[in-house]
């Protein structure tokens, strides 16, 4: 995951896309592309820019419980612990926004409620015509 980083280089700033913000009478307007500012402290829910390609390789990882080619970068153990219900009987899935003029409300499977593992949503149940029991996101 050489492309994947809190702090981006320069070139790889050059290659981000750009953003768009919502507009009073609903439309999205696209805003000004520019590289991010560095930070020095890491949230570990957001900030963290990266490729499609990149982002594949982390999945086919997840999917193979840590072993990514032939290299063991996680514990089987830790991968379950991030892919098994860690709220209990807790709610998950639905989103209010806490900014209107950037976006809109989020519930995922209305009518149902997902989970949270470490790292993961997961759908407890299968979606008719869509998502597997199980299923991360």
């Amino acid at each position: 995951m050489n492309d994947t980083a809190f702090n981006l280089s320069p070139a790889v700033s050059e290659r981000l896309t750009s953003t768009h913000q919502r507009q009073a009478d609903g439309s999205l307007r696209e805003s000004e592309r520019k590289a991010p500012e560095p930070v020095s402290s890491f949230s570990e829910g957001s900030g963290l820019y990266g490729t499609a390609s990149d982002y594949v390789s982390f999945m086919q990882m997840i999917l193979r419980r840590g072993t990514f080619s032939v290299a063991r970068l996680l514990q089987r153990r830790t991968v379950e612990m991030m892919t098994r219900n860690q709220i209990g009987r807790l709610q998950a899935g639905r989103f209010p926004t806490a900014w209107p003029e950037l976006s809109n409300d989020v519930d995922f499977h209305p009518g149902f409620s997902d989970k949270f593992g470490f790292g993961f949503l997961i759908d407890p149940v299968a979606y008719d015509g869509g998502r597997s029991r199980g299923s991360l996101a």
